[in-house]
């Protein structure tokens, strides 16, 4: 395997820019997920790594080598797209040698790799059949498997499971996760699903409107959010946000209601921020705050209760006995430490729980706090 290096790689289509320049490292070996929105940049950064797209500006490097204006096939690279696209007329084994018999490899070594391949992802028993007669989530480990048998320098992995249904998804990207670890396999895989990207990778790097966010382990990325863009993409439920005012001691909510202010905060009293608040660390307290209960999901293990707070709306994860009901209060609380502050205007994290107040000095990119609805 081999690192995957870019160095001020940029993006442009004619007049629109498609992407910012981008310095990022993959170590040999890492699994990295390229994470955010449709139309964020996380695709055109892949496809320039595989040379389908050729960079604006900067260089690209794959084991120290400068491959920036090499051509895709000679890259060793091998791509898992979001279609299977597998060849209908050949059985599972010819389509997982099919790329090795074009490259002339000796019959023993395509029979070897194939073998290899088939039994990290379960295909033995079918490698006889067509693609007609498999599943999604048996076509998705053939289409892994011909990017296996290549034994590449790294692999590039474009949403592979996009097209499955939600319980395969869920085996899918398990399996995933556990095949490359053991593989030790240098892997950069793009996704617009958090749930995936923080299950599976060592690192994450979020992207918005063609600029690189963030990058960091999926813990530090949670937790420690370079602004509120990051913050309210990474978490399911997703974080709720709420205009604020600092008071000396609390955190003052539209309509009154106080939270307690973060201690060692280097920022004035009546300066507004914006307020973030992760469902799991708001918890019923009976000595808490008193917010009306507007909705609430029931999930089977756990509930989901939508609370209005003044202007805005927050987000409770609750037990599933939990009496909780549209229509009714519920009392609750959160710690200092579980809040999160974000600059009004930037969205630049003034505190989170992973990295204790910041007082003004922001985090990552200029990135506007989220609109707070007053409906």
């Amino acid at each position: 395997m081999a690192s995957v290096t870019l160095e001020g790689i940029g993006k442009r289509f004619g007049a629109v820019r498609a992407l910012e320049p981008v310095d990022l490292e993959v170590a040999d070996g890492e699994f990295l997920a390229l994470l955010g929105p449709s139309g964020c940049g996380k695709t055109t950064t892949l496809n320039i790594v595989a040379g389908l797209e050729a960079p604006s500006e900067g260089r690209l490097l794959i084991g120290g080598e400068d491959m920036t204006r090499v051509p895709a096939p000679a890259r060793d690279l091998a791509m898992v797209f979001q279609s299977y696209a597998l060849y209908p007329h050949m059985t599972v084994e010819g389509n997982l040698g099919f790329a090795l018999e074009v490259r002339r490899l000796p019959r023993e070594e395509i029979a070897r790799r194939v073998r290899r391949a088939a039994e990290a992802l379960d295909l033995v028993p079918l490698l006889g059949r067509y693609p007609k007669a498999l599943s999604g989530g048996q076509r998705q480990r053939v289409a892994l498997g011909r990017a296996l048998v290549r034994e590449p320098r790294a692999f590039l992995l474009d949403e592979p499971l996009s097209n499955l249904d939600a319980v395969l998804r869920l085996q899918m990207r398990g399996e995933i996760a556990t095949l490359f670890r053991g593989l030790g396999a240098t892997a950069l895989y793009v996704t617009h699903d958090q749930a995936e990207a923080m299950t599976m990778a060592d690192r994450i790097a979020v992207f918005r409107a063609g600029r690189l966010q963030q990058v960091g382990a999926p813990l530090a990325i949670y937790r420690a959010p370079a602004n509120a863009f990051v913050a309210g993409f990474v978490g399911a439920p997703p974080m709720s946000f709420a205009a604020a005012t600092l008071a000396e001691d609390a955190v003052v909510l539209e309509g009154g209601a106080r939270l307690p202010r973060p201690s060692g905060l280097a920022v004035r009293a009546g300066a507004r921020v914006t307020l973030g608040l992760r469902p799991e660390d708001l918890r019923l307290d009976e000595g808490g705050l008193v917010l009306p209960v507007e909705r609430v999901e029931h999930l089977g293990g756990a509930q989901i209760a939508h609370l209005r707070a003044g202007g805005a709306r927050l987000t409770l994860l609750a037990p599933p006995d939990a009496a909780l009901a549209p229509g009714r209060s519920a009392r609750v609380a959160v710690a200092a430490r579980d809040l999160y502050l974000f600059d009004p205007e930037t969205g630049g994290t003034l505190a989170a729980p992973g990295l204790g107040p910041l007082g003004p000095a922001l985090r990552g990119h200029p990135c506007p706090s989220p609109t707070v609805s007053a409906s």
